[in-house]
């Protein structure tokens, strides 16, 4: 499991507050799917937690792969561009 998605969990159930709210996840006296059985807030909160650190950690980590990915095409431009350091 990512690291920041762990860390929110881990959060959700050791903070009071969050937990008010993460606990209608653990509710049912049956274990079925439990990932649609949210408090409306708790939802709410995934999202914005979603958005604001899930989503640019990966984005950063794709802008990383595509910049480096395409290292030796820069590097033979500028070897052959005969230019002395």
């Amino acid at each position: 499991m990512i690291f920041h998605i762990h860390l929110y969990h881990n959060l959700k159930h050791r903070v009071p507050v969050l937990w008010e709210l993460h606990k209608a996840h653990y509710s049912a006296e049956v274990a079925v799917g439990t990932k649609d059985r949210t408090h409306p807030i708790d939802d709410v909160m995934n999202r914005v937690w979603d958005g604001l650190i899930n989503k640019p950690i990966h984005g950063f980590g794709y802008f990383l792969h595509l910049t480096l990915s395409r290292l030796p095409f820069w590097a033979s431009i500028f070897m052959r561009s005969k230019i002395l350091l």
